[in-house]
Formats: structure tokens, sequence, C-alpha cells
């Protein structure tokens, strides 16, 4: 932690400066998942088809978050905490913005009905049917697909993803990862889960952040971050046991 608040101490000099490359190493340094969490966010839309595909790269968004932050950087962010939040707060508001203004999605929905949906939602039974809706990739580090076989959710998880998913989500590594149909509905499920759902849990496995801190990003209360997360537990271990 030390090693982390001396870096950001540079911060103000590189602002004061005006040395943005540096300022976005250090950036990239404090928070090395981020570009991960970047990466996975993009695949998901361009996979549902909310933007096209390579039409942006994490390293496009994390230039852009990192101009946001440099422009925007003052003493107070200094703070490792409040400058970790920040970053996730900007990395949400950046990737919905790049979707609304491809037009896929424009229809603004108040949160509290969202929830209310959503919780309904996860709360329902549902049958996988996995039979061809999947390709497996096991060489993949990411989410791909493939354009012209689109299929409605299909989404093909590979290791690393299907790894932080398993590990957050209190699931048995052994048992799935060397399961083909195991593996088939891990990426079947994670595909059905709703936009809030998917988001809360992105946040939880590939971001690492806490509960309250996912509530702060998502303007959610703690209670309600805690029961959607324990909800998308008990759905996945129901149907991957």
């Amino acid at each position: 932690m030390n090693e982390v608040n001396n870096d950001l101490t540079v911060l103000t000099e590189y602002k004061r400066t005006n040395n943005i490359k540096d300022f976005g190493k250090v950036l990239s340094k404090f928070i090395p998942n981020l570009r991960k969490y970047i990466r996975t966010k993009l695949k998901i839309a361009e996979t549902k088809k909310k933007i096209p595909k390579g039409m942006y790269t994490p390293d496009d968004i994390l230039d852009e978050i990192y101009l946001k932050v440099f422009n925007e950087f003052d003493d107070s962010d200094k703070n490792p905490d409040s400058l970790k939040l920040k970053l996730f707060m900007i990395t949400n508001e950046l990737l919905s913005e790049k979707i609304k203004t491809e037009n896929w999605r424009t229809k603004k929905v108040d949160i509290d009905e969202i929830m209310k949906e959503e919780l309904k939602t996860l709360e329902e039974n549902f049958t996988v049917d996995a039979d061809g809706d999947f390709v497996m990739f096991d060489e993949l580090d990411d989410i791909s697909y493939k354009q012209e076989e689109f299929k409605p959710n299909l989404i093909i998880l590979g290791k690393s993803l299907e790894e932080d998913l398993i590990k957050s989500l209190d699931l048995e590594e052994k048992g799935i990862s060397e399961d083909l149909e195991k593996r088939k509905t891990l990426g079947q499920l994670y595909a059905e889960l709703s936009e809030l759902s998917q988001s809360i849990l992105d946040l939880y496995a590939f971001g690492n952040l806490s509960v309250e801190e996912i509530a702060e990003v998502q303007n959610m209360k703690v209670e309600d971050v805690e029961r959607f997360i324990s909800k998308i537990k008990i759905r996945f271990q129901t149907y991957i046991s």
C-alpha cells in the first residue's frame, strides 16, 4: 500500500507538468485489472450487438479514461480508495456513452424499477439448453464470438474469465474446468443475466471490487448489492452442481 501511495503522490507533479503519458502509466499500475474489466465489457457489448465489432479497443477506452482523470485531477484524488472508485465510475459512464452513441441502447430506466425486475428474474427458474448453443475455444483468454454465426446469448467464455467467475461465485473449479457441459452451462447462465445483474457480477468478479465499492459505483445501497450477489451465486450454484 505504501508503494501505491508513493506512486500516487507523483500524479500531482505529472499534472503540474502536463505529463499525461507518465500520469497514465501510474494509473495503469494502480489498477492493473481495469484493462481486463474493459475488455470483458466491450466483448459482451459486441456479442450482444450493442456496438459494432472492433469499433473500440481497451486501449482506446483507457486513453479516454486517463485523460478525463488527468483533466479533473485534484488533491482529493490522491486517496487510493476514492481514486479507484472514480476510475470504475468513469469507465462505466464512458462505456455507457459509447453504446448510446451507436444508438443500440437509448432508453433510460429508473434504477429502482430495474432492480425490481431483475431480482424477479433471478428468482425465476429456467431450463438450460446448451446443446448446439455454444462452440468452445479453450485457448481463448477472453470472450469471443463468430459474427456470422451469431445467436442470441451466444457467448463463449475463455479459461481466464471462467476462473474469475468460478472463484467469485464459490463454485468448484475442478468440476467445471474439466466438464465441457458445465462450462457451456456457465456461459449460458452468464449470458442469461440481465444488464444490472451482469454489471454487478462483472465489477465483483473481473473488477475485484468489494460490495461497498460496487454500491458506490452503481449508486445502490450496500444491502441491495449483497442481495444481488447472493441471488446470482445461488442461481449459478443451483444449475452447476
